[in-house]
């Protein structure tokens, strides 16, 4: 729900309620392939949604949401991300996302990077 929702409306509220998700049941073994999947589903939207730099200027919040969530995945349940090519992807995107004029889109990025180099 939480993604169909997201992709309906790229509201960030959706991709924090992602990452209280992953907080909470991140470190259960049993909810790691789930939370990496609905991982990946968010990353599609935001990827198709959010192409260009005017298109993250744009939604400067669901940069700095996108993110938090991927680095709470990368602190909370790092196995399956870590295996996947969506982690380069992610990378990628990172990159772009540091290009923005936007403190918190910037906090958002540099939270993701700093988790997964750590």
């Amino acid at each position: 729900q939480i993604v169909k929702n997201f992709s309906l409306s790229l509201l960030s509220p959706y991709l924090y309620l992602a990452s209280i998700c992953v907080s909470e049941f991140g470190r259960n073994p049993a909810y790691s392939q789930l939370l990496f999947e609905m991982m990946a589903n968010l990353s599609t939207s935001v990827f198709n949604s959010c192409r260009t730099a005017d298109d993250l200027t744009a939604h400067p919040d669901v940069v700095e949401e996108f993110f938090y969530l991927a680095g709470r995945m990368t602190n909370y349940c790092p196995g399956p991300l870590v295996q996947s090519p969506l982690l380069n992807s992610l990378l990628q995107y990172a990159a772009l996302g540091m290009k923005l004029d936007h403190r918190d889109a910037n906090r958002g990025t540099l939270n993701f990077l700093e988790a997964t180099v750590t």
